[in-house]
């Protein structure tokens, strides 16, 4: 694998989280830019991971989040159904010499995280 980024997706269908290692794709503005084609694939928040495996074909599976020993940033998206905002963000970094990882942002709506790291998707 590749240095990139770790996605875990929790409670959508299907069942048990997914954890996807995505090469190449780190930083919150390369992720956000992910999750808007998976919305666009997708047409529904429940089918973002679906959507999210179509437009990343090159995403490996991992059994568990500390196996991706390649990841510099980690994000995990929940599907709450119940909420208004039905899709919640968090997102950690490895910062070097940091010793962990270290909270970037979250837990805040999908579409908070994408306002702030792609403000240009509001024209």
């Amino acid at each position: 694998m590749a240095p990139g980024s770790l996605h875990s997706f929790h409670g959508f269908p299907g069942g048990a989280p997914l954890h996807l290692h995505l090469p190449h794709v780190v930083d919150p503005q390369a992720a956000a830019c992910c999750y808007v084609e998976a919305l666009e694939l997708a047409g529904a928040p429940a089918a973002l991971l679906e959507g999210f495996r179509l437009c990343q074909p090159q995403a490996q599976p991992v059994a568990a989040p500390e196996q991706d020993t390649l990841a510099l940033y980690r994000y995990r998206l929940r599907h709450c159904p119940r909420r208004r905002q039905a899709l919640e963000l968090e997102c950690w970094r490895l910062y070097p010499g940091c010793g962990g990882w270290q909270r970037r942002c979250g837990p805040m709506p999908l579409a908070a995280f994408l306002e702030e790291f792609l403000p240009e998707l509001e024209d």
